[in-house]
């Protein structure tokens, strides 16, 4: 294979190529410089996000990677994050983290129109994503977290992510002005009334802790121990799984979701902040 110069940067003592890529399976609308990045970072980018028909710049590319190196106190106890960032859909539908479910999102209507940077992942009331996993699968009984960022927040039905199995309930759920957490407890759990915009995380992180969280700060908690975390059900974003049945579609847009084990105070402090400042780059902080 004849290379081009053209193709490599020179350095003070030779030329070395501009990227070092597995296959050379560049799907990004301009090159990336030559610092490192993270496993992470690079597998989204030259492996999920291409693997889905995605693409995405550079400038996005280096923004997630300063997000990932932001988290790396606490990558350990994210198992799955999505930020909605790219150039379309298939990059949208790319977690960056799945270390638990598929590589990508199952998508029963997101399209093209729902995807922006600018604002994230937009619903009118009607999708949802299954994030292919049971909550069975995630940590413990008594280590287990779900977030989401909620941006913007029209009618009744807010930001959720969860599921429900009749007994145990996993979940964040807006709806009708309340926003409800909990983790493997039977009814509501843990709630707060407010606007359902902003960062929320319900966390248990023993049999007696269990907190709801909004923009880093704790705003609800309780003490009783749950049960056990759902088996049947998998967890869905953006609405509510109630036995099965999809309701309280959102409306509105959400710039991120993550699950994981049990995040303590100072965990969920530190990924806000990272939140914000990613979101921030693209204006889209509330």
């Amino acid at each position: 294979m004849k290379l081009s110069r053209r193709r490599f940067v020179r350095t003070s003592l030779l030329y070395v190529p501009w990227l070092v890529l597995k296959g050379d399976k560049v799907n990004c609308s301009s090159f990336l410089p030559i610092p490192s990045i993270l496993d992470d970072t690079y597998q989204w980018a030259y492996g999920t996000v291409p693997g889905n028909s995605g693409s995405v710049s550079a400038q996005t590319v280096m923004r997630v990677n300063g997000f990932m190196q932001a988290v790396l106190p606490i990558r350990s106890k994210l198992s799955r994050l999505n930020l909605y960032v790219g150039n379309n859909l298939g990059a949208f539908m790319a977690p960056v983290i799945h270390d638990i479910g598929p590589s990508t999102e199952s998508n029963p209507g997101f399209i093209e129109a729902n995807c922006s940077e600018s604002t994230g992942l937009t619903n009118d009331g009607t999708k949802w994503l299954n994030l292919g996993f049971n909550m069975s699968s995630l940590g413990t009984d008594n280590s287990t977290h779900l977030g989401i960022y909620v941006r913007t927040k029209t009618g009744v039905f807010g930001g959720s992510i969860g599921t429900y199995d009749g007994t145990n309930v996993d979940y964040y759920s807006y709806q009708f002005g309340t926003g409800y957490g909990n983790m493997h407890g039977a009814v509501n759990g843990v709630s707060t009334v407010d606007g359902g915009v902003g960062h929320y995380v319900v966390s248990r992180i023993a049999s007696n802790d269990l907190q709801l969280y909004k923009n880093g700060i704790s705003i609800a908690s309780q003490a009783s121990p749950g049960g056990t975390r759902v088996t049947v059900y998998p967890v869905i974003a953006h609405a509510y799984n109630g036995i099965g049945v999809i309701t309280a579609k959102q409306l509105g847009a959400s710039a991120a979701y993550h699950a994981g084990t049990g995040l303590t105070s100072s965990d969920v402090t530190l990924l806000y902040n990272a939140l914000q400042a990613f979101n921030t780059l693209y204006s889209r902080q509330v």
